[in-house]
């Protein structure tokens, strides 16, 4: 059957599929859609049905506008163990315990506070039964010294043992250098 047969006959359903695109029998199925990005009002071909951002860049920045978390998270400053940077809110004495210190009548002995703090800080404190600023202080200057023992035994390198060793050698101490002042800073704060 030639081309000029099949356009007189019109369409027919036995054709295979590039027969009937011949034929003038189709549907366009791919029809690229157009949408508005939710966070700079730009428009865009859609690429899936669920996209709803230009790019990913506009979809960060509406997550961390709309986001009242990563704001005030922002807003904290220095964690008051350690000095880090504060993403993260410590209670003092622990949630958990404090419905138990009212009904003992203790909640004047042990001041219910909140501080700002890091979440290495607050997540190495938690729940444990350590009520007062000072005492946690103390426990996560221990932590500290306990879990970077080893970077705080690094020795200090000079410019000509640098220069005498590899480049893998030498970054992995120079890295190594830079953790341990990080750590020494956090436990001096």
């Amino acid at each position: 059957m030639t081309v000029d047969a099949l356009l007189t006959q019109g369409p027919t359903p036995s054709l295979t599929p590039p027969s009937r695109v011949l034929a003038g029998d189709y549907k366009e199925v791919n029809v690229m859609k157009v949408n508005s990005c939710r966070y700079c009002a730009k428009e865009f071909t859609v690429s899936r049905q669920w996209q709803q951002y230009c790019s990913d860049r506009c979809r960060a920045q509406y997550w961390l506008e709309s986001n009242p978390r990563q704001k005030r998270e922002a807003e904290l400053g220095a964690c008051y163990y350690c000095g880090a940077t504060a993403n993260s809110i410590d209670h003092v004495p622990p949630t958990s315990a404090r419905t138990r210190l009212v009904d003992l009548g203790l909640q004047y002995k042990y001041p219910f506070k909140e501080v700002n703090a890091c979440r290495e800080c607050n997540s190495a404190l938690g729940a444990r039964g350590i009520w007062t600023l000072a005492a946690r202080k103390r426990y996560i200057k221990r932590y500290l010294l306990r879990k970077y023992k080893k970077y705080l035994r690094v020795p200090n390198w000079g410019e000509r043992e640098l220069k005498a060793t590899g480049q893998t050698l030498r970054e992995y101490t120079l890295s190594s250098i830079i953790i341990r002042d990080i750590i020494r800073n956090r436990i001096a704060w």
